[in-house]
C-alpha cells in the first residue's frame, strides 16, 4: 500500500478544489446563459398577463349579459350602452396612451393602469344600479388603451425586430386564452355563486397578476449588447403636430386601421356582449353551451395568431 507524502496530499487537495472550481464556474456560465436567454420570454409575457386580464374584463359581458340585465332591469340598448362605456375609455384613452409610452416607464404605466383596471373591477362587482356600474366599466376600460401598446413596446426592447412578428402573435394568443377564461369558466363560476361573487374573485386574480408584473417586468435589457445609456434617455422634443399630420395623412395607416377594425369587429361584437345571448334567445341554448359556442371565436384566434405570426417576416 502506498502513502502519500504530505507535499503530494496538499498537492492533490489542491488540484480537486481547483477542479471544483472550474466545475462552478462551467455550471454557473450555463446557468447565466440559460437565464439571458429566458428572460426576456420571462419579462414580455409577464407584461402581456395585463392584456390577459383586459381580455377577461371586456367579455365577461357575453357571459354575465342575463344576469346583469336582469339585475339592473335593462333593456337590450341599456345593456349595449353599459358594455359600450368600456369601449369608450379605449377610445378616448389610446392615443395619450402611445404619448405616455413614449416619455415614461412602460413597466410603471403598466402597474399604475392595471391598478386603475383592478379598481374599477371590483367597483362594477358592487354597483347598484346603471350608472355606477357605467362608470366602473369606463374605468375598466382605461387599461384596455395601455395593456396591448406597453407589451409591444417591451417586445420591442427585448427581443430583435425579425421577431416581432410572431412574438405580437404570442401576445395575442395569450390575451384570447383571456377571452377562453371569460366565456364558459365565467358562466359556470356564475351558476355557481352568482354574478358579483365571480367579478370578486376576478379582480382578486388581477391583485396576483399585479404582483408577478411587479416582480418579473422590467423596462430594459441592461445585458443587450445593443443597450446604450442613449436608449434610457428620454426622446427628444419633435414637432407633435407635424408628425400626427403626417401620420393622419399616411394611407397605409388609415388602410391597416380599418383591417384592423374589421377583423376585431366579431370579437368585440360576439365574444364580448352579444354571442351567448343570441344563441340563449334564438336557438334557445343553455348559457354552458352557448358560452362554449362563443369561445371558439378565441380559439381560433389562438391557432391563427402565432401562425401567421410565424410566417409573416418571410412574406
Amino acid at each position: 500500500m502506498l502513502l502519500l507524502t504530505e507535499a503530494e496530499l496538499q498537492k492533490s487537495m489542491l488540484y480537486s478544489e481547483i477542479n471544483l472550481k472550474h466545475l462552478y464556474s462551467v455550471m454557473h456560465l450555463k446557468n447565466r446563459t440559460s437565464y439571458v436567454w429566458l428572460k426576456p420570454w420571462v419579462v414580455c409575457f409577464s407584461a402581456a398577463l395585463f392584456f390577459f386580464y383586459e381580455f377577461i374584463q371586456m367579455n365577461f359581458f357575453n357571459s354575465l349579459s342575463t344576469e346583469i340585465v336582469n339585475e339592473f332591469s335593462l333593456t337590450p340598448e341599456q345593456l349595449g350602452y353599459l358594455s359600450a362605456f368600456y369601449f369608450y375609455a379605449n377610445l378616448i384613452f389610446l392615443f395619450p396612451a402611445g404619448l405616455l409610452l413614449d416619455r415614461f416607464s412602460t413597466r410603471r404605466i403598466i402597474l399604475t393602469t392595471m391598478l386603475i383596471c383592478i379598481t374599477g373591477t371590483f367597483l362594477f362587482s358592487l354597483s347598484q344600479n346603471f350608472w355606477q356600474a357605467a362608470f366602473s366599466r369606463f374605468i375598466t376600460g382605461i387599461g384596455s388603451a395601455f395593456c396591448f401598446l406597453s407589451a409591444i413596446r417591451l417586445a420591442s426592447r427585448w427581443f430583435p425586430i425579425e421577431k416581432m412578428a410572431l412574438i405580437a402573435g404570442l401576445i395575442v394568443t395569450l390575451a384570447m386564452a383571456g377571452g377562453i377564461v371569460a366565456q364558459t369558466p365565467i358562466t359556470m363560476l356564475s351558476e355557481w355563486i352568482g354574478w358579483r361573487h365571480t367579478i370578486l374573485i376576478d379582480g382578486m386574480v388581477g391583485i396576483i397578476l399585479f404582483a408577478v408584473i411587479f416582480i418579473f417586468v422590467q423596462d430594459y435589457n441592461c445585458e443587450n449588447k445593443n443597450f446604450t445609456e442613449n436608449t434610457l434617455s428620454p426622446p427628444s422634443p419633435i414637432n407633435f403636430w407635424l408628425n400626427l399630420k403626417l401620420s393622419y395623412l399616411n394611407p397605409q395607416n388609415w388602410f391597416c386601421g380599418i383591417y384592423t377594425s374589421l377583423m376585431n369587429s366579431p370579437i368585440a361584437i360576439l365574444g364580448s356582449l352579444w354571442g351567448s345571448l343570441y344563441l340563449e334567445k334564438k336557438h334557445f341554448m343553455e348559457p354552458k353551451n352557448a358560452a362554449t359556442i362563443s369561445a371558439m371565436i378565441f380559439i381560433g384566434t389562438i391557432i391563427g395568431s402565432p401562425f401567421f405570426g410565424a410566417f409573416s417576416p418571410k412574406g
